[in-house]
Protein backbone atom coordinates (compact mmCIF):
# COMPACT_ATOMS: atom_id res chain seq x y z
CA UNK A 1 0.00 0.00 0.00
CA UNK A 2 1.44 3.70 -0.57
CA UNK A 3 2.63 5.57 2.00
CA UNK A 4 -0.13 8.40 1.45
CA UNK A 5 -2.24 5.91 1.92
CA UNK A 6 -1.22 4.93 5.15
CA UNK A 7 -0.71 7.91 6.37
CA UNK A 8 -4.77 8.50 6.00
CA UNK A 9 -5.95 5.10 7.06
CA UNK A 10 -3.71 5.47 10.04
CA UNK A 11 -4.36 9.11 11.28
CA UNK A 12 -7.40 9.68 9.71
CA UNK A 13 -11.10 8.54 9.76
CA UNK A 14 -12.17 7.56 6.31
CA UNK A 15 -15.37 7.65 5.60
CA UNK A 16 -16.97 8.69 2.18
CA UNK A 17 -20.77 9.58 1.67
CA UNK A 18 -21.63 9.29 -2.01
CA UNK A 19 -25.16 9.18 -1.96
CA UNK A 20 -27.56 12.13 -0.67
CA UNK A 21 -25.46 14.87 -1.65
CA UNK A 22 -26.67 18.65 -1.71
CA UNK A 23 -27.33 20.39 -4.84
CA UNK A 24 -25.35 23.30 -5.66
CA UNK A 25 -27.66 25.29 -7.63
CA UNK A 26 -25.70 26.51 -10.62
CA UNK A 27 -26.59 26.72 -14.80
CA UNK A 28 -26.79 23.99 -16.66
CA UNK A 29 -23.53 22.59 -18.60
CA UNK A 30 -25.21 21.13 -21.48
CA UNK A 31 -25.69 24.78 -22.57
CA UNK A 32 -21.91 24.92 -23.09
CA UNK A 33 -20.46 23.96 -26.52
CA UNK A 34 -17.27 21.73 -25.88
CA UNK A 35 -17.13 20.03 -29.62
CA UNK A 36 -13.74 20.03 -31.17
CA UNK A 37 -14.02 22.89 -32.77
CA UNK A 38 -14.72 25.50 -29.91
CA UNK A 39 -12.23 23.15 -27.43
CA UNK A 40 -9.75 25.44 -25.51
CA UNK A 41 -6.51 25.18 -26.42
CA UNK A 42 -6.09 24.78 -22.59
CA UNK A 43 -8.32 21.42 -22.36
CA UNK A 44 -6.61 20.35 -25.29
CA UNK A 45 -3.28 20.16 -23.58
CA UNK A 46 -5.36 18.50 -20.21
CA UNK A 47 -6.45 15.75 -22.55
CA UNK A 48 -3.30 15.19 -24.03
CA UNK A 49 -1.46 15.02 -20.67
CA UNK A 50 -4.26 12.47 -19.54
CA UNK A 51 -4.59 10.30 -22.04
CA UNK A 52 -0.38 10.30 -21.60
CA UNK A 53 -0.39 9.05 -18.87
CA UNK A 54 -3.59 6.41 -19.13
CA UNK A 55 -5.31 8.35 -16.82
CA UNK A 56 -8.16 8.14 -19.14
CA UNK A 57 -8.78 6.22 -22.44
CA UNK A 58 -7.82 6.70 -25.85
CA UNK A 59 -11.17 6.99 -26.84
CA UNK A 60 -11.66 10.24 -25.10
CA UNK A 61 -10.12 12.80 -27.77
CA UNK A 62 -10.68 15.88 -29.12
CA UNK A 63 -14.08 14.72 -31.14
CA UNK A 64 -15.44 13.64 -27.51
CA UNK A 65 -18.59 15.60 -26.04
CA UNK A 66 -17.31 17.22 -23.03
CA UNK A 67 -20.59 18.28 -22.24
CA UNK A 68 -21.93 15.14 -21.37
CA UNK A 69 -21.79 14.12 -17.70
CA UNK A 70 -19.47 11.69 -15.98
CA UNK A 71 -20.84 8.86 -14.02
CA UNK A 72 -19.66 7.71 -10.61
CA UNK A 73 -17.87 4.59 -11.72
CA UNK A 74 -15.95 7.41 -14.52
CA UNK A 75 -14.42 9.54 -12.16
CA UNK A 76 -13.14 6.83 -9.71
CA UNK A 77 -11.89 4.55 -12.60
CA UNK A 78 -9.76 7.93 -13.32
CA UNK A 79 -8.94 9.30 -9.65
CA UNK A 80 -7.69 5.57 -8.56
CA UNK A 81 -5.11 5.32 -11.54
CA UNK A 82 -3.78 9.01 -9.92
CA UNK A 83 -2.79 6.66 -6.90
CA UNK A 84 -2.24 3.47 -8.51
CA UNK A 85 -5.44 1.87 -7.21
CA UNK A 86 -6.13 -0.18 -9.87
CA UNK A 87 -6.10 -3.53 -9.09
CA UNK A 88 -8.17 -5.65 -6.10
CA UNK A 89 -7.13 -9.02 -4.77
CA UNK A 90 -9.62 -9.00 -1.61
CA UNK A 91 -12.63 -11.29 -1.35
CA UNK A 92 -14.96 -9.21 0.26
CA UNK A 93 -18.21 -7.98 -2.08
CA UNK A 94 -18.71 -4.67 -1.18
CA UNK A 95 -21.37 -3.58 -3.22
CA UNK A 96 -24.16 -5.46 -5.23
CA UNK A 97 -24.47 -3.41 -7.80
CA UNK A 98 -20.74 -3.80 -8.52
CA UNK A 99 -19.92 -7.41 -9.37
CA UNK A 100 -16.79 -8.99 -10.34
CA UNK A 101 -17.72 -8.63 -13.86
CA UNK A 102 -18.52 -4.82 -13.77
CA UNK A 103 -15.36 -2.58 -15.84
CA UNK A 104 -14.55 -0.59 -13.38
CA UNK A 105 -14.52 -3.32 -10.39
CA UNK A 106 -10.81 -3.20 -9.52
CA UNK A 107 -10.98 0.57 -8.88
CA UNK A 108 -14.30 1.04 -6.69
CA UNK A 109 -13.10 -1.83 -4.81
CA UNK A 110 -9.44 -0.69 -4.35
CA UNK A 111 -10.65 2.67 -3.52
CA UNK A 112 -13.07 1.23 -0.66
CA UNK A 113 -10.37 -1.03 1.11
CA UNK A 114 -8.63 1.86 1.21
CA UNK A 115 -11.58 3.70 2.92
CA UNK A 116 -11.87 6.90 0.32
CA UNK A 117 -15.39 5.16 -0.93
CA UNK A 118 -18.17 3.84 1.14
CA UNK A 119 -21.88 3.13 -0.41
CA UNK A 120 -24.68 3.22 0.92
CA UNK A 121 -26.65 0.92 3.94
CA UNK A 122 -28.17 -1.21 1.24
CA UNK A 123 -24.61 -2.10 -0.10
CA UNK A 124 -25.39 -0.35 -3.14
CA UNK A 125 -22.75 2.12 -4.78
CA UNK A 126 -24.82 2.85 -7.54
CA UNK A 127 -21.36 3.24 -10.81
CA UNK A 128 -23.95 4.64 -13.26
CA UNK A 129 -25.64 7.33 -11.34
CA UNK A 130 -23.94 10.80 -12.83
CA UNK A 131 -21.46 12.56 -9.99
CA UNK A 132 -22.03 15.65 -8.30
CA UNK A 133 -19.32 18.44 -7.67
CA UNK A 134 -19.19 18.29 -3.96
CA UNK A 135 -18.84 13.97 -4.23
CA UNK A 136 -15.87 14.28 -6.72
CA UNK A 137 -13.97 16.79 -4.90
CA UNK A 138 -14.60 14.66 -1.82
CA UNK A 139 -13.00 12.05 -3.50
CA UNK A 140 -9.72 13.73 -4.56
CA UNK A 141 -8.93 15.80 -1.20
CA UNK A 142 -9.27 12.54 0.46
CA UNK A 143 -6.62 10.72 -1.74
CA UNK A 144 -4.44 14.26 -1.37
CA UNK A 145 -4.90 14.22 2.17
CA UNK A 146 -7.45 17.19 3.08
CA UNK A 147 -10.06 15.30 4.47
CA UNK A 148 -9.32 16.54 7.62
CA UNK A 149 -9.40 19.94 7.10
CA UNK A 150 -12.27 19.72 4.81
CA UNK A 151 -14.13 18.12 7.83
CA UNK A 152 -13.46 20.31 10.40
CA UNK A 153 -14.49 22.93 7.72
CA UNK A 154 -17.86 22.25 8.15
CA UNK A 155 -17.69 18.70 6.33
CA UNK A 156 -19.76 17.20 3.32
CA UNK A 157 -20.60 18.63 1.11
CA UNK A 158 -19.78 22.67 1.87
CA UNK A 159 -16.02 22.13 4.23
CA UNK A 160 -15.18 19.62 0.47
CA UNK A 161 -16.42 22.61 -1.72
CA UNK A 162 -14.57 25.13 0.84
CA UNK A 163 -11.38 23.29 0.50
CA UNK A 164 -11.58 22.68 -3.22
CA UNK A 165 -12.07 26.41 -3.66
CA UNK A 166 -9.26 27.47 -1.40
CA UNK A 167 -6.42 25.16 -3.47
CA UNK A 168 -7.84 25.86 -6.36
CA UNK A 169 -8.71 22.02 -7.62
CA UNK A 170 -11.71 23.99 -9.08
CA UNK A 171 -9.20 26.01 -11.34
CA UNK A 172 -10.96 25.81 -15.08
CA UNK A 173 -14.04 24.18 -13.49
CA UNK A 174 -17.69 24.94 -14.32
CA UNK A 175 -20.28 25.71 -11.85
CA UNK A 176 -22.94 23.26 -12.83
CA UNK A 177 -23.89 21.14 -10.27
CA UNK A 178 -22.96 17.97 -12.10
CA UNK A 179 -19.89 16.67 -13.42
CA UNK A 180 -19.04 16.63 -17.19
CA UNK A 181 -16.23 15.16 -18.85
CA UNK A 182 -14.65 18.62 -19.09
CA UNK A 183 -14.94 19.62 -15.36
CA UNK A 184 -13.52 15.77 -14.49
CA UNK A 185 -10.23 16.16 -16.62
CA UNK A 186 -9.92 19.64 -15.49
CA UNK A 187 -10.39 18.15 -11.80
CA UNK A 188 -8.30 15.45 -12.29
CA UNK A 189 -5.53 17.71 -14.00
CA UNK A 190 -5.52 20.26 -10.96
CA UNK A 191 -5.28 17.05 -8.59
CA UNK A 192 -1.79 16.45 -10.70
CA UNK A 193 -0.24 19.47 -9.99
CA UNK A 194 -1.28 20.67 -6.46
CA UNK A 195 0.63 19.83 -3.54
CA UNK A 196 -0.40 17.14 -1.35
CA UNK A 197 -1.31 17.51 2.51
CA UNK A 198 0.75 15.45 4.55
CA UNK A 199 0.88 13.92 7.89
CA UNK A 200 3.89 15.45 9.69
CA UNK A 201 3.60 13.52 13.20
CA UNK A 202 1.24 13.16 16.17
CA UNK A 203 1.06 15.47 19.14
CA UNK A 204 -0.99 14.97 22.28
CA UNK A 205 -3.29 12.05 20.60
CA UNK A 206 -4.19 14.93 17.72
CA UNK A 207 -2.66 14.71 14.21
CA UNK A 208 -0.32 17.33 13.19
CA UNK A 209 -0.58 17.71 9.05
CA UNK A 210 0.90 20.37 6.48
CA UNK A 211 1.29 21.22 2.61
CA UNK A 212 3.92 19.62 1.49
CA UNK A 213 6.31 21.86 -0.52
CA UNK A 214 7.35 19.76 -3.69
CA UNK A 215 5.36 16.23 -3.18
CA UNK A 216 1.98 15.79 -5.81
CA UNK A 217 0.19 12.86 -5.82
CA UNK A 218 2.51 12.40 -8.87
CA UNK A 219 5.48 12.94 -7.40
CA UNK A 220 4.42 10.59 -4.52
CA UNK A 221 3.47 7.93 -6.83
CA UNK A 222 5.11 8.07 -10.27
CA UNK A 223 8.26 10.29 -9.20
CA UNK A 224 6.73 12.90 -11.80
CA UNK A 225 7.01 16.71 -11.11
CA UNK A 226 5.22 19.87 -12.64
CA UNK A 227 7.08 22.62 -13.82
CA UNK A 228 6.41 25.76 -16.00
CA UNK A 229 9.01 28.09 -17.50
CA UNK A 230 10.49 29.11 -20.49
CA UNK A 231 12.52 27.17 -23.31
CA UNK A 232 16.03 28.73 -23.16
CA UNK A 233 17.78 25.79 -24.76
CA UNK A 234 16.99 23.03 -27.20
CA UNK A 235 18.49 20.95 -29.94
CA UNK A 236 22.64 21.74 -28.85
CA UNK A 237 21.70 25.92 -28.75
CA UNK A 238 21.29 28.09 -25.94
CA UNK A 239 19.66 31.63 -25.73
CA UNK A 240 22.85 32.34 -24.16
CA UNK A 241 25.01 31.01 -27.16
CA UNK A 242 26.36 27.85 -25.32
CA UNK A 243 26.21 24.34 -26.35
CA UNK A 244 24.37 22.36 -24.62
CA UNK A 245 26.33 18.54 -24.12
CA UNK A 246 23.67 16.26 -25.52
CA UNK A 247 20.72 15.55 -28.54
CA UNK A 248 18.31 15.47 -25.95
CA UNK A 249 19.11 18.02 -23.45
CA UNK A 250 16.60 20.75 -22.97
CA UNK A 251 17.10 24.11 -20.98
CA UNK A 252 14.21 25.74 -19.08
CA UNK A 253 15.21 28.99 -17.64
CA UNK A 254 18.63 28.28 -16.20
CA UNK A 255 17.93 24.45 -15.46
CA UNK A 256 19.07 21.71 -18.10
CA UNK A 257 16.35 18.43 -18.08
CA UNK A 258 16.89 15.70 -20.92
CA UNK A 259 14.32 15.81 -22.50
CA UNK A 260 11.24 13.00 -24.46
CA UNK A 261 9.92 15.68 -26.48
CA UNK A 262 11.41 18.25 -29.02
CA UNK A 263 11.28 21.59 -27.66
CA UNK A 264 13.43 23.52 -30.29
CA UNK A 265 9.74 25.58 -31.95
CA UNK A 266 9.33 26.45 -28.61
CA UNK A 267 12.44 28.28 -27.79
CA UNK A 268 11.16 31.52 -26.04
CA UNK A 269 8.05 30.03 -25.48
CA UNK A 270 6.66 29.56 -21.72
CA UNK A 271 5.95 26.02 -21.60
CA UNK A 272 4.28 23.75 -18.45
CA UNK A 273 5.35 20.37 -18.21
CA UNK A 274 6.14 17.49 -16.22
CA UNK A 275 8.99 15.45 -15.85
CA UNK A 276 10.68 12.33 -14.18
CA UNK A 277 13.30 12.60 -11.49
CA UNK A 278 14.94 9.88 -9.56
CA UNK A 279 15.18 10.01 -5.56
CA UNK A 280 18.39 11.85 -5.42
CA UNK A 281 17.10 14.59 -8.37
CA UNK A 282 20.15 14.25 -10.20
CA UNK A 283 18.17 12.68 -13.18
CA UNK A 284 14.93 14.94 -14.46
CA UNK A 285 13.60 13.67 -17.98
CA UNK A 286 10.58 15.72 -19.46
CA UNK A 287 8.04 13.11 -20.38
CA UNK A 288 5.65 15.75 -21.64
CA UNK A 289 5.56 19.58 -22.28
CA UNK A 290 2.98 22.05 -23.82
CA UNK A 291 2.62 25.72 -25.02
CA UNK A 292 0.85 27.70 -22.20
CA UNK A 293 -0.36 29.77 -25.28
CA UNK A 294 0.64 33.00 -23.39
CA UNK A 295 3.83 34.08 -24.99
CA UNK A 296 3.14 36.34 -28.17
CA UNK A 297 4.81 35.34 -31.34
CA UNK A 298 5.14 36.57 -34.75
CA UNK A 299 5.72 33.95 -37.84
CA UNK A 300 7.40 35.76 -40.93
CA UNK A 301 7.95 34.56 -44.45
CA UNK A 302 10.02 36.66 -45.88
CA UNK A 303 10.02 36.92 -49.61
CA UNK A 304 12.11 39.98 -50.79
CA UNK A 305 10.08 41.60 -49.17
CA UNK A 306 11.40 42.53 -45.60
CA UNK A 307 13.54 45.86 -44.74
CA UNK A 308 15.95 45.74 -41.17
CA UNK A 309 16.39 49.19 -40.36
CA UNK A 310 19.72 48.57 -38.25
CA UNK A 311 19.52 51.99 -36.30
CA UNK A 312 16.23 51.53 -35.39
CA UNK A 313 16.23 47.88 -35.07
CA UNK A 314 12.46 48.43 -37.18
CA UNK A 315 11.78 44.93 -39.39
CA UNK A 316 9.51 45.84 -41.84
CA UNK A 317 7.33 42.80 -43.01
CA UNK A 318 4.15 41.98 -45.53
CA UNK A 319 1.65 39.78 -43.74
CA UNK A 320 -1.21 38.91 -46.03
CA UNK A 321 -0.11 41.52 -48.29
CA UNK A 322 -0.16 44.19 -45.84
CA UNK A 323 2.88 45.76 -45.10
CA UNK A 324 3.51 45.75 -40.99
CA UNK A 325 6.72 46.31 -38.82
CA UNK A 326 7.94 45.55 -35.21
CA UNK A 327 10.60 47.21 -33.65
CA UNK A 328 12.96 44.49 -32.11
CA UNK A 329 15.21 44.45 -28.86
CA UNK A 330 18.27 46.08 -28.97
CA UNK A 331 19.64 43.18 -26.89
CA UNK A 332 17.71 40.36 -29.37
CA UNK A 333 19.29 36.77 -29.80
CA UNK A 334 18.90 35.48 -32.75
CA UNK A 335 19.41 32.37 -33.78
CA UNK A 336 19.93 31.29 -37.36
CA UNK A 337 20.28 27.63 -38.40
CA UNK A 338 20.75 26.82 -35.25
CA UNK A 339 23.88 29.09 -34.68
CA UNK A 340 23.23 32.21 -32.55
CA UNK A 341 24.39 35.38 -34.33
CA UNK A 342 26.52 38.09 -31.97
CA UNK A 343 27.00 40.73 -34.71
CA UNK A 344 25.63 41.93 -37.97
CA UNK A 345 22.18 40.95 -37.35
CA UNK A 346 20.71 42.74 -40.73
CA UNK A 347 22.42 40.34 -42.72
CA UNK A 348 19.93 37.90 -41.26
CA UNK A 349 17.00 40.00 -41.50
CA UNK A 350 17.57 41.53 -45.07
CA UNK A 351 18.50 38.19 -46.56
CA UNK A 352 16.01 37.68 -49.43
CA UNK A 353 13.79 34.68 -48.71
CA UNK A 354 13.91 33.23 -44.79
CA UNK A 355 11.10 31.94 -42.41
CA UNK A 356 11.57 33.78 -38.90
CA UNK A 357 9.82 33.07 -35.26
CA UNK A 358 10.16 35.88 -33.38
CA UNK A 359 9.03 35.86 -29.75
CA UNK A 360 8.30 38.64 -27.24
CA UNK A 361 9.78 38.01 -23.84
CA UNK A 362 8.11 38.88 -20.39
CA UNK A 363 8.73 42.40 -20.69
CA UNK A 364 6.91 42.79 -23.98
CA UNK A 365 10.06 43.11 -26.01
CA UNK A 366 11.21 41.17 -29.39
CA UNK A 367 14.21 39.61 -27.66
CA UNK A 368 14.45 35.87 -28.91
CA UNK A 369 14.45 35.44 -33.49
CA UNK A 370 14.60 32.22 -34.79
CA UNK A 371 15.36 32.26 -38.45
CA UNK A 372 15.97 29.52 -41.11
CA UNK A 373 17.11 29.70 -44.64
CA UNK A 374 18.22 26.90 -46.95
CA UNK A 375 19.87 26.89 -50.26
CA UNK A 376 19.58 23.67 -52.99
CA UNK A 377 22.25 21.47 -53.90
CA UNK A 378 21.21 19.54 -56.98
CA UNK A 379 23.35 16.20 -55.95
CA UNK A 380 25.55 15.78 -59.32
CA UNK A 381 29.17 13.83 -58.23
CA UNK A 382 29.42 11.98 -54.68
CA UNK A 383 32.84 12.30 -53.02
CA UNK A 384 32.52 9.46 -50.62
CA UNK A 385 35.96 9.05 -49.30
CA UNK A 386 35.86 12.70 -48.23
CA UNK A 387 32.25 12.55 -47.68
CA UNK A 388 31.40 15.67 -50.20
CA UNK A 389 28.60 16.07 -52.77
CA UNK A 390 29.06 19.00 -55.83
CA UNK A 391 25.82 20.89 -57.18
CA UNK A 392 24.51 19.93 -60.32
CA UNK A 393 23.91 23.90 -61.39
CA UNK A 394 27.77 24.92 -59.97
CA UNK A 395 30.19 23.01 -60.15
CA UNK A 396 32.19 24.92 -57.62
CA UNK A 397 29.71 24.57 -55.31
CA UNK A 398 29.79 21.66 -52.57
CA UNK A 399 28.60 20.89 -48.99
CA UNK A 400 30.71 18.60 -46.83
CA UNK A 401 29.30 15.83 -44.71
CA UNK A 402 32.02 14.90 -42.33
CA UNK A 403 30.28 14.71 -38.67
CA UNK A 404 33.64 15.91 -37.03
CA UNK A 405 33.58 19.34 -38.70
CA UNK A 406 30.09 20.26 -37.19
CA UNK A 407 28.70 20.72 -33.50
CA UNK A 408 25.22 19.21 -34.40
CA UNK A 409 24.81 17.63 -38.02
CA UNK A 410 21.12 16.14 -39.09
CA UNK A 411 20.32 14.68 -42.42
CA UNK A 412 16.83 14.06 -43.18
CA UNK A 413 14.60 12.78 -45.98
CA UNK A 414 11.43 15.38 -46.28
CA UNK A 415 12.60 16.78 -43.19
CA UNK A 416 11.23 14.16 -41.00
CA UNK A 417 13.31 10.44 -41.75
CA UNK A 418 16.81 10.75 -40.26
CA UNK A 419 19.24 9.32 -42.66
CA UNK A 420 22.89 9.17 -43.25
CA UNK A 421 25.62 10.59 -45.90
CA UNK A 422 25.64 7.03 -47.38
CA UNK A 423 21.61 6.94 -48.39
CA UNK A 424 22.24 10.06 -50.33
CA UNK A 425 21.99 9.33 -54.73
CA UNK A 426 23.00 11.60 -57.38
CA UNK A 427 20.23 13.86 -58.52
CA UNK A 428 18.93 14.45 -54.91
CA UNK A 429 18.11 17.55 -54.31
CA UNK A 430 19.28 19.33 -50.50
CA UNK A 431 17.63 21.98 -48.63
CA UNK A 432 21.01 22.86 -46.83
CA UNK A 433 20.16 24.96 -43.86
CA UNK A 434 23.54 26.53 -42.74
CA UNK A 435 24.66 28.76 -39.31
CA UNK A 436 27.15 31.31 -39.98
CA UNK A 437 29.85 30.18 -37.82
CA UNK A 438 29.33 26.57 -39.85
CA UNK A 439 29.11 24.44 -36.43
CA UNK A 440 25.58 23.49 -37.60
CA UNK A 441 23.64 22.03 -40.31
CA UNK A 442 20.77 20.40 -41.13
CA UNK A 443 20.18 19.17 -44.68
CA UNK A 444 16.47 17.93 -45.89
CA UNK A 445 16.56 15.44 -48.64
CA UNK A 446 14.29 15.15 -51.18
CA UNK A 447 14.46 12.71 -54.14
CA UNK A 448 10.96 13.87 -56.23
CA UNK A 449 11.47 14.55 -59.81
CA UNK A 450 7.95 15.40 -62.02
CA UNK A 451 8.71 14.94 -65.53
CA UNK A 452 5.83 16.92 -67.95
CA UNK A 453 4.91 18.97 -70.73
CA UNK A 454 5.41 22.62 -69.98
CA UNK A 455 2.07 24.53 -70.71
CA UNK A 456 2.55 27.52 -69.18
CA UNK A 457 5.21 29.69 -67.84
CA UNK A 458 3.89 32.52 -66.06
CA UNK A 459 6.70 35.70 -64.62
CA UNK A 460 6.50 36.89 -61.03
CA UNK A 461 8.28 38.62 -58.77
CA UNK A 462 11.70 36.83 -57.83
CA UNK A 463 10.79 33.36 -59.93
CA UNK A 464 8.40 31.85 -62.54
CA UNK A 465 5.33 29.85 -62.20
CA UNK A 466 5.81 26.74 -64.34
CA UNK A 467 2.59 24.79 -64.95
CA UNK A 468 3.19 21.15 -66.10
CA UNK A 469 0.47 18.64 -66.59
CA UNK A 470 -1.89 20.93 -65.01
CA UNK A 471 -0.16 21.72 -61.59
CA UNK A 472 1.63 24.56 -60.66
CA UNK A 473 5.28 24.74 -59.58
CA UNK A 474 7.19 27.68 -58.61
CA UNK A 475 10.82 28.07 -59.55
CA UNK A 476 12.62 30.87 -57.73
CA UNK A 477 15.70 33.10 -59.84
CA UNK A 478 18.43 31.53 -58.11
CA UNK A 479 17.03 28.18 -59.59
CA UNK A 480 16.39 29.79 -62.96
CA UNK A 481 17.49 28.68 -66.45
CA UNK A 482 17.16 29.78 -69.55
CA UNK A 483 16.57 27.58 -72.41
CA UNK A 484 12.72 26.31 -71.89
CA UNK A 485 10.14 27.60 -72.90
CA UNK A 486 6.27 26.11 -73.27
CA UNK A 487 6.01 22.90 -74.99
CA UNK A 488 9.27 21.66 -73.80
CA UNK A 489 9.10 18.51 -72.26
CA UNK A 490 11.44 18.85 -68.53
CA UNK A 491 12.00 16.74 -65.96
CA UNK A 492 12.53 19.57 -62.92
CA UNK A 493 13.69 18.66 -59.24
CA UNK A 494 12.00 19.90 -56.08
CA UNK A 495 13.49 21.09 -53.09
CA UNK A 496 11.59 20.69 -49.84
CA UNK A 497 9.32 23.16 -49.65
CA UNK A 498 8.27 21.23 -53.43
CA UNK A 499 9.85 24.70 -55.39
CA UNK A 500 11.62 23.59 -59.01
CA UNK A 501 15.42 23.20 -57.58
CA UNK A 502 16.99 22.63 -60.99
CA UNK A 503 15.32 21.87 -64.24
CA UNK A 504 16.71 19.58 -67.18
CA UNK A 505 15.06 19.62 -70.70
CA UNK A 506 14.50 16.15 -71.99
CA UNK A 507 12.74 17.20 -75.56
CA UNK A 508 11.53 20.51 -77.07
CA UNK A 509 8.61 21.55 -79.74
CA UNK A 510 11.37 22.49 -82.30
CA UNK A 511 10.31 22.39 -86.06
CA UNK A 512 12.56 20.33 -87.92
CA UNK A 513 13.24 20.82 -91.70
CA UNK A 514 14.93 18.82 -93.66
CA UNK A 515 16.57 19.05 -97.33
CA UNK A 516 15.32 17.11 -100.18
CA UNK A 517 17.75 16.23 -102.90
Amino acid sequence: MNKLFIRFISYVTMCLMLINAAVIPSASAAETDLSAENMTPQLKRVIDVLRYFEFIPDYYDYNTNLSETASRADFVAAAAKLVKQTTYSGGDTYYYDVPQTYWAYNEICALTQAGVLNGSEDKLFRPNDKIKKAEAYKILLTIMGYKSYAESDGGYPNGYLNRAYNIELNENVSTSELVTLSDMFEMLYNAMKINVMQTTGVSGGSVESSVSDKDTLMSVYYNVYYGRGTVTGAEYITTDGNTLAQKDDVKIDDEVYKSDVALFENFGEEIEFFYFSNNDGDDKRILWAASMGKTTSINIVADNDTLFDKIDFKLTYHDNNKKRSIRLSHGITVIYNGGVVSEEIDKIFNLPRYEAKIVQNKNGEYAIAIVKSYENIVVDKIDSENMIVYDKNNPNKSVLFDENKYDKLTVKMHGQTEMTFSDIKTEDVLSVYKSLDGRYMEVYVNAEQITGIIQSIQPEENGNVIVIDSIEYFMPQESAVSNYKVGDNVSVYLDVKGEIAYLQKISGNEFAAYLIN
